[in-house]
Parts: structure tokens; sequence; C-alpha cells
């Protein structure tokens, strides 16, 4: 998906999360396209376990990034190194973390 930024917006006065399509993305017009139907389909979504997308920008330098709301915490790649046991978890576990 690109780089992942942890920005400050200054004028909503909270942090953010930008992410930045890569170069190779963008120069295709129908990566775009799909991008921005992408966008379309889930910037109005609101439920606890979707991550709000709240804009699709473009920067002259960096080109086409989307701003999305900050969270908190670990990714799932910390949470499986620590939780997982013999560097696997079981399908029990997995179905416990993802159900929600």
């Amino acid at each position: 998906m690109g780089e992942v930024w942890r920005a400050y917006d200054t004028i909503a006065d909270v942090q953010v999360v930008v992410k930045v399509l890569p170069r190779a993305l963008q120069n295709d017009p129908q990566e775009i396209a799909r991008v921005q139907q992408a966008f379309r389909r889930v910037n109005p979504l609101q439920h606890q376990h979707i991550c709000p997308v709240h804009h699709l920008a473009f920067d002259q330098q960096a080109g086409y990034c989307l701003v999305m709301k900050y969270i908190d915490g670990t990714t799932l790649g910390d949470f499986h190194r620590r939780h997982a046991r013999g560097g696997r978890m079981s399908v029990a576990e997995v179905c416990k973390l993802l159900r929600p």
C-alpha cells in the first residue's frame, strides 16, 4: 500500500495516519480510478472494527495519499510475536482474534 506515516492534522487538531500510494500505482490511471472508487465506498462506513478514512488527498510532492484516523496500538505482527506459541497460532486463537 506504500508508505504509512503518523501525522498531525492542524485543522482538525488530531493525529492521523497518512498512507502514501506507491509511485508505480500512482502512474497507472486504472489503479487510481480503483483507489478512488474504493475510497468512495469505504469513506461513509462507520463501524467499531473499520478504521475511518477521512480524505483521499493529492500532494504535489508525495502524490495520492489516504488520510485515516490514527489508532494507537500494536501491529498484527507484534501481536503475533507476543502471543504465538512456537511461532504459530491455533485456528481457535486466530478465530478469537478475528471474530469481532
